[in-house]
């Protein structure tokens, strides 16, 4: 369904993130139940830990060539992580109406 959507929606979204978002509102909306999903998430994100060993095995054979400039990419990324965390908390805040003002 999300690479249907991607095909005929005018938007620069792939196909993944439309059914990400299809099936996220089919169960919010309880037109799916989350029993019928539940197990196959289960899955997934037990395996979850298995999708970082390529990226970690690519930063491990490039550290030689990162070595000098690695403090800098971990203080990058800790940055780019807490900014994440801030905006998500934020734009959380406002979708559910929390913020005071």
């Amino acid at each position: 369904m999300g690479e249907i959507m991607a095909a005929f929606v005018p938007l620069p979204i792939a196909g993944p993130i439309w059914g990400l978002v299809l099936l996220f509102t089919a169960l919010a909306s309880g037109i799916v139940p989350l029993k019928w999903v539940e197990n196959a998430a289960d899955f997934v994100l037990g395996l979850l830990g298995l999708f970082f060993i390529a990226p970690a095995v690519g930063v491990i054979e490039i550290f030689d060539s990162i070595r000098p400039i690695w403090p800098l990419l971990a203080l990058v990324l800790v940055l780019t992580y807490l900014a994440s965390m801030l905006a998500t908390g934020y734009v959380a805040d406002a979708l559910l109406g929390r913020r005071k003002k």
